[in-house]
């Protein structure tokens, strides 16, 4: 079975890369090879699933963060349905706060994820919530005097966290902005800082390197959320931390297994000075205490997908290829916003400004049987309402062309060059 999945991968490997180019000119020269005669050919329909058809019928998601496509990988989900079979769904009744035996398929998840990201010391957990709400409680226990400095966008998570133990004063900076988050500190103490690595509001990514510059010179503690980044940057999908060199520097990232690894869970990642206190942090969070366990099924997945993650760098590849082919076909079709310009964001955003316009739009695609995401107050201001088109590997194409296609029918009534992210001079975030 595994060495015919193997010949098959080849198979997929080799088709993909092939059709999966990085312009619209190199996919129409590939002539014979046409969808047609791919559904026409049993072993290449069964390496490639029907998901990778190009075809211009059905419901097309550009609200998924499923990045990399694994959630419908067939061997691993084959891995995570043999494992219920063989260890029941509910394998560990205690909640995480308690040490695995050190043959449990979370504790080998644990050392996977650590070696893969960089860190010394992991908390596999339930979810990304989780993974934020244990590191901000832990942190912040009897602290009181401790001050919060979020990213205006920082997931709510972070916050949430925060307010479980009774703090209801963070303090925001402006997206992205090292400057106010300078003035801050100097005016309040340091603290513990919170970012995202890449924002999914806006795709964006945080000055991590500077604002850890900024915390190593201010004495504050510096917390990353890369659930956005986690599998997709780094040559071996370690990351956006370990791809600037920052494991070391950085104390506590977390992140949700649930976008580009395609399942659920959530981590803690500790470097060398955090990992010493992993017996502290892994009891110090009602979250842990309260809550059932992560589970050997979802652990022994993950640790095959870890594998596929750092040798199917085609995968990342493909993703960045299409994001690219995306924004550079909407900035020929006159949607020429900050976000789309940025060659460093990950999910193409309209910053639109009108609710009632998003609204408008999202309904216009919907029709068509495509999905995009809305991003409404409070996740975006109040007259900045935006609409995001996260892309993904298993999406083909065609099926962007149906997106762009839209986006061009509708461009004078959409009038994008009126939109608050054509204004160069636009206060956006």
């Amino acid at each position: 079975m595994l060495r015919s999945y193997r010949f098959l991968k080849v198979v997929r490997h080799l088709t993909l890369s092939l059709r999966y180019q990085s312009t619209a000119d190199k996919i129409q020269a590939l002539g014979p090879i046409s969808p047609a005669l791919l559904e026409s050919t049993g072993l290449i329909k069964k390496a490639l699933g029907d998901v990778y058809f190009d075809s211009l019928k059905g419901d097309i998601d550009f609200s998924s963060c499923d990045y990399l496509s694994y959630s419908a990988h067939p061997y691993l989900n084959q891995i995570d349905g043999s494992s219920i079979v063989k260890h029941g769904r509910i394998s560990f009744n205690r909640s995480s706060c308690y040490n695995r035996h050190p043959n449990s398929k979370v504790t080998k998840l644990e050392e996977v994820i650590s070696e893969h990201a960089g860190g010394h010391k992991t908390i596999f957990v339930n979810s990304g919530t989780e993974a934020n709400q244990v590191a901000f409680q832990v942190i912040l226990q009897d602290r009181p005097e401790v001050p919060i400095y979020l990213d205006k966008y920082s997931h709510p998570t972070m916050d949430l966290g925060a307010k479980a133990i009774g703090r209801y004063n963070s303090l925001y900076f402006n997206h992205c902005d090292v400057d106010h988050l300078r003035e801050l500190i100097r005016a309040n103490g340091p603290g513990l800082v919170g970012v995202d690595s890449v924002y999914s509001a806006f795709g964006t990514m945080a000055p991590i390197e500077k604002i850890a510059q900024l915390c190593k010179e201010t004495g504050c503690i510096f917390l990353v959320d890369e659930s956005h980044s986690y599998g997709i940057y780094n040559e071996d999908g370690g990351g956006l931390v370990k791809q600037l060199g920052l494991e070391d520097d950085i104390p506590i990232r977390t992140f949700s297994t649930g976008k580009a690894m395609g399942a659920g869970g959530g981590a803690v990642v500790l470097n060398k000075v955090a990992g010493e206190y992993i017996d502290d942090i892994r009891k110090g969070s009602n979250m842990s205490i309260f809550t059932l366990a992560a589970q050997d099924c979802l652990a022994e997945r993950l640790i095959e997908t870890v594998k596929l993650v750092k040798t199917e760098k085609w995968r990342r590849d493909d993703l960045f290829d299409k994001i690219k082919y995306f924004k550079e076909s909407c900035i020929e079709l006159g949607y020429n916003g900050v976000l789309i310009r940025d060659d460093n964001t990950l999910i193409p955003t309209f910053i639109v400004g009108s609710l009632d316009l998003v609204l408008e739009m999202n309904d216009d695609f919907i029709k068509e049987q495509m999905f995009p995401a809305p991003d409404l107050y409070p996740s975006a201001t109040e007259k900045n309402a935006a609409i995001r088109f996260a892309i993904n590997h298993t999406l083909t194409y065609p099926q962007i062309n149906r997106a762009l296609n839209l986006l061009k029918l509708f461009r004078n009534k959409y009038k994008p060059e009126t939109w608050p992210d054509a204004n160069p001079n636009a206060v956006l975030f």
